[in-house]
């Protein structure tokens, strides 16, 4: 195995990854046909993201995962507050007997 396929396994694992997430996320990848973010392999002739497509999609990844967490977020902190204050109150309610 060249380089060059080594380099051709690793950007079509990277892609597959990064549009298997965005599936589950419902983000719609960059158009096929912008040769901006897709290049086509010499090597298999499969197409895979250039980096500006990478950083394209993964920037769009992480914002839909930050607007999640920004919804979960609260919640999660009220509900650890709370069973941290009843852990706290059930353990002096325990010690005083």
């Amino acid at each position: 195995m060249d380089l060059e396929e080594c380099d051709d396994d690793i950007n079509l694992l990277t892609t597959g990854h990064l549009l298997s997430q965005a599936r589950k996320l419902f983000i719609e990848p960059p158009p096929r046909e912008s040769e901006a973010f897709w290049f086509e392999s010499t090597t298999f002739g499969d197409r895979y993201l250039t980096p500006a497509g990478v950083t394209k999609l993964r920037n769009e990844i992480r914002a839909e995962r930050k607007a999640s967490w920004d919804v979960i977020q609260p919640k999660a902190t009220l509900i650890v507050t709370l069973v941290t204050a009843l852990t706290g109150l059930s353990g002096a309610i325990i010690g005083s007997f």
